[in-house]
């Protein structure tokens, strides 16, 4: 679904997708993640959101991902971070062009992740 001038996506989409590894959003023209837009890829590994224009992820967007260790959102116009909801399993979350104002935001992220900042 890269790269195909996307601005939004229904909750739907990904309706009982279980077994879905793997979920590349980038490059289109998305501007926000609903909350239950990922709710069923609960096996999902790999999610890249870069390259988009998301301004802001609803409140545990990500909660049901118990098994995401890659997330990319480099590349979107992201204000803060807030409750993205407990990624245990998650790895590496890379963001580029990005001001980290609020270092709170990151709080409910486990201390062993690492966040790469690229300028």
């Amino acid at each position: 679904m890269s790269q195909n001038y996307l601005k939004y996506i229904q909750n739907e989409t990904f309706y009982e997708l279980f077994y879905v590894e793997n979920i590349n959003l980038s490059h289109n023209f998305l501007e926000f993640i609903q909350y239950h837009l990922f709710r069923d890829t609960i096996n999902l590994i790999d999610l890249d959101l870069s390259f988009n224009n998301i301004e802001y992820i609803e409140e545990k967007s990500f909660q049901n991902l118990k098994n995401l260790k890659d997330l990319y959102l480099e590349s979107n116009l992201i204000i803060s971070f807030n409750k993205l909801g407990i990624l245990t399993s998650i790895k590496n979350i890379v963001l580029d062009s990005y001001i980290l104002n609020d270092s709170k935001s990151f709080s409910n992220l486990m201390d062993s992740i690492q966040v790469r900042l690229f300028k």
